[in-house]
């Protein structure tokens, strides 16, 4: 028997198979994917790779403030109208604000059309339609002001317009309130009086050579007879035109009447808003495409850590 042999000999031991060892981080602040879903949140991915969400906003924002500093900016102008006047008599009649108002959005919505902007392009001595798109106007909300706006590539431009526009907008409205009217039906009061006048002298020149004819003739009789028609219908006329002409007055001097209470005045260009815009538009759109970014980046990192893990 071999008994030392035996007794220094060892047994051998199998070793234990190694244990899988988890990828690591290679960052501390990477995310955890959700146990639900197993995807990282875009938020969490947000916060993660800053510099991926920041880099779309900074793609979008050089070029985006390129343009608005290079655009050519516009520039407006404002004048303002009073539909109604400042008359605390006739503004003391029921219903004559609330028709001041509604009068003064209708004729604001006037402006632009045709009926304002023709006559402002012959005004300003341009083709027809040039002032298309160069005016507008609104009502300021509740009041009868009227607030008319001219824009243009440069200050004195977008002066003209806005002044020409209200000046427009101040002659349709006489024109559609009777100004127009007011004057011929005067002109034809003036006439018809004159007529009148002289007619009223024939029949008292008639009248006194009947009284003092102890027998006048019937040729005399007749005449006195048409001298009296012809002063009754002269009579008639003018007093017609005069109440014609007295109540265009009252129409012109009611909610109608349209008056420029403040002259176009230069109130700035669009460039600030520009570039308002421009960041707005740019910050927006590239923190979208950024959280997007780098909510794809991520995932695709988790996605190849436990790829490697379950190999």
């Amino acid at each position: 028997m071999n008994t030392g042999k035996e007794r220094g000999s060892t047994a051998t031991i199998p070793s234990p198979p190694p244990r899988p060892i988890p990828p690591r981080r290679s960052r501390r602040n990477d995310p955890i994917p959700s146990p639900v879903t197993g995807r990282v949140a875009p938020s969490a991915a947000a916060i993660a790779r800053p510099l991926l969400v920041l880099l779309p906003v900074l793609t979008f924002l050089f070029p985006s403030l390129v343009v608005a500093f290079t655009k050519e900016p516009v520039h407006t102008a404002e004048a303002r109208l009073l539909v109604g006047g400042f008359d605390a008599q006739a503004q003391a009649i029921p219903g004559f604000v609330s028709a001041a108002q509604s009068l003064a959005s209708t004729y604001a919505r006037l402006v632009g059309t045709p009926a304002i902007a023709d006559g402002v392009s012959a005004d300003l001595k341009l083709p027809k339609g040039s002032a298309n798109g160069h005016i507008s106007a609104t009502s300021v909300p509740q009041s009868s002001i009227i607030r008319v706006e001219g824009t243009g590539k440069n200050r004195a431009e977008a002066l003209r317009y806005a002044q020409a526009a209200a000046d427009g907008l101040l002659s349709y409205a006489r024109r559609t309130a009777g100004g127009d009217q007011l004057g011929k039906v005067l002109s034809d009061y003036q006439a018809a009086a004159q007529d009148n006048a002289a007619a009223q002298d024939n029949l008292d020149r008639t009248n006194r050579a009947v009284n003092a004819s102890p027998d006048p003739s019937p040729a005399l009789l007749q005449q006195l007879a048409q001298a009296r028609a012809a002063a009754a219908t002269t009579k008639l006329k003018a007093d017609t035109l005069g109440s014609q002409y007295t109540d265009l007055q009252q129409a012109a001097g009611s909610s109608g009447q349209v008056q420029i209470v403040a002259p176009a005045t230069y109130v700035g260009d669009n460039r600030k808003s520009t570039v308002e815009l421009a960041i707005a538009a740019s910050v927006g759109l590239g923190l979208v495409a950024g959280v997007a970014l780098a909510t794809l980046v991520v995932n695709q990192q988790v996605n190849r850590s436990t790829s490697r893990l379950d190999g």
